[in-house]
């Protein structure tokens, strides 16, 4: 985590870019006007384009390693040139359309998003003297534009990085993004299932037979007795 020390003027400044995703502000005997902004270079060289045309051709330029597609141009001032379409070699790229502004063999400023940087102004937000900004919001390669308060005597502040930094981002130059290419693939899954064995074990049968009582009835046969008198 690193803290960089400012002092603000009457004209917009920019920190150097943040290593994390947010940062505290604060300020010592005098308020200034704050924003977050994007990140912005110098073009090597200088360029020439007029608004009547969407080709921007370079002196000295190195549009190859430094540019990217969808790439922001705009000049000094913060205003938008255009959005990279092509880049054919160093010295000649295209834009999407027409320039919006045009600029004469002059230095232009980048940053590989595509969205025009903003620069601190009157109606940017103020953070008062003598007081403590926490956890704004900036995003990591990012940075932060400041401007002193009309009427405020400049007077130093701080601006200190929050959390740890992201990999592959520093508090100097600009960080590249990615290019990221998504093809578009029809995946087959086929799904074998495993042959499944059933083991039936019978269960032992217990059978348990119990007699029937047997009732034995005797029936005695009726006994006839015959008695013969002898006559006289």
């Amino acid at each position: 985590m690193a803290s960089y020390v400012y002092t603000a003027s009457g004209s917009a400044n920019a920190s150097a870019n943040i290593a994390t995703d947010k940062v505290r502000i604060a300020t010592t005997s005098s308020p200034i006007h704050f924003t977050n902004s994007f990140p912005n270079v110098a073009l090597t060289g200088t360029v020439t384009c007029s608004t009547g045309s969407a080709v921007i051709t370079g002196s000295g330029t190195t549009f190859v390693s430094e540019l990217n597609i969808g790439a922001w141009i705009g000049n000094t001032a913060g205003n938008t040139v255009g959005i990279v379409a092509a880049i054919h070699n160093d010295t000649s790229l295209t834009l999407s359309a027409n320039a919006a502004v045009g600029i004469s063999g002059a230095t232009a400023r980048y940053n590989p998003y595509g969205v025009p940087y903003t620069i601190a102004t009157a109606n940017s937000e103020i953070i008062p003297a003598n007081s403590t900004e926490r956890t704004i919001i900036v995003g990591q390669g990012n940075i932060v534009s400041y401007l002193n308060v009309s009427g405020a005597s400049a007077a130093p502040f701080s601006i200190t990085e929050l959390g740890m930094p992201h990999a592959n981002t520093g508090t100097s130059g600009i960080i590249i993004p990615a290019t990221l290419t998504v093809t578009s693939s029809t995946t087959t899954t086929t799904t074998t299932a495993a042959p499944t064995t059933t083991t039936t074990t019978a269960a032992p049968t217990t059978t348990t037979t119990t007699a029937a009582p047997t009732t034995t009835t005797t029936t005695a046969a009726p006994t006839t007795t015959t008695t013969t008198t002898a006559g006289p």
